[in-house]
């Protein structure tokens, strides 16, 4: 029986032992946890930091150090202006110069705030006068059986 009381013992003395890593590599783990999130936020400061320090500092006279960092900036905001340009006339669309929506190259009024915007007239004039029925106040092609032209509201048929 002793044999079997010493087996129970062992077994016992490393099972609390297995119970204790356990916990501690569970302690460790959640410690790592929170220096993570701690370091998140860090990150999280210095970016907010650079970014005011970039904006309060960008129009005006700029540290040595820091010269070349913000033309860095500005050439990729540069880039991003001129990638967006071309993602807009893919679509077929302008910024409205009223409130900055998206709309469409030959929407006379921004659906948004209403501001009149001008319409791009064909650069051919012969090609407007090709078309088969074109608006005399705007040129723009009207409708089969329109009344009145979609750009500009001209009555272009009698009643």
């Amino acid at each position: 029986m002793a044999f079997f009381d010493k087996l129970g013992e062992t077994i016992s003395s490393k099972s609390k032992e297995v119970a204790q890593k356990a916990k501690d590599l569970t302690d460790v783990t959640k410690l790592n946890a929170q220096v993570s999130a701690e370091e998140k936020t860090i990150n999280e400061l210095y970016f907010k930091i650079g970014k005011a320090y970039y904006e309060s500092h960008c129009d005006g006279p700029v540290e040595p150090a820091f010269e070349e960092l913000f033309g860095q900036v500005e050439s990729a905001r540069q880039r991003i202006t001129q990638t967006r340009e071309q993602i807009r006339e893919i679509k077929g669309v302008r910024l409205c110069p009223g409130c900055g929506k998206e709309i469409g190259d030959d929407v006379a009024f921004c659906p948004n705030c209403g501001h009149k915007n001008e319409v791009p007239q064909p650069e051919d004039a012969q090609s407007q006068a090709e078309a088969a029925d074109v608006c005399p106040n705007c040129g723009a092609q009207l409708m089969e059986d329109s009344a009145f032209c979609v750009q500009c509201g001209t009555r272009v048929r009698p009643e």
